[in-house]
């Protein structure tokens, strides 16, 4: 609702179509009532009976002038049980559409949900294999060169320029194209060291 000091018309219509949606719901809920449903059926039944029955008129003599009446009662409350009715199966069925679409919606969350956890789940694998990766090496490097905290600004212990290389060395490649590719490196390693002098 939108009442502004400068808009009386506006909230006017404002509370009136609020009522007005209010009331057509209201008026829907109580017309699509079992109850309502149940009265509605009992009218057009009595109104068959008095229409086409042929002994009630024998037997109730004042009901003769109603039976013209009473054939139009019956197909208005047959039309108004068929229409009432597939009103309130319609409804229904979008209510249970609507639940349909909130639960597909909530399992594709929930999938979502399952993707990213098992995700992250993978990548902490990662980074504690990673971090028990640099422990070991860090370990290692005290074991060997010792826990000295002036070691970065003093000169390396001897022994640890090699550990550092040996550590980013790759594996050599195995077979005979491993050796090839050796022996044609080095040539061309020489040629380039015979070609510098």
């Amino acid at each position: 609702m939108s009442c502004g000091v400068f808009s009386p018309a506006q909230c006017v219509l404002d509370v009136v179509e609020t009522v007005n949606g209010f009331s057509a719901e209201l008026f829907w809920q109580l017309a699509t009532a079992p109850l309502t449903l149940i009265i509605i059926a009992v009218v057009g039944i009595a109104a068959y009976v008095v229409a086409h029955v042929p002994f009630v008129e024998k037997f109730v003599p004042g009901a003769a002038p109603f039976i013209k009446l009473a054939r139009v009662v019956c197909l208005a409350s047959a039309a108004a049980l068929i229409f009432l009715i597939g009103h309130r199966d319609a409804d229904q069925r979008n209510a249970l559409e609507r639940t349909r679409s909130d639960l597909v919606w909530t399992e594709f969350q929930l999938g979502e949900q399952k993707k990213a956890a098992a995700t992250a789940a993978e990548l902490k694998k990662e980074a504690d294999s990673a971090t028990a990766l640099a422990k070991g090496r860090l370990s290692e490097y005290q074991e060997k060169f010792g826990n000295d905290p002036t070691a970065a600004v003093c000169r390396p212990r001897p022994g640890v320029v090699e550990w550092v290389h040996s550590l980013q060395r790759r594996k050599p490649a195995a077979g005979a194209d491993a050796a090839k590719a050796k022996r044609g490196l080095v040539a061309r390693l020489r040629r380039s060291g015979g070609e510098r002098q």
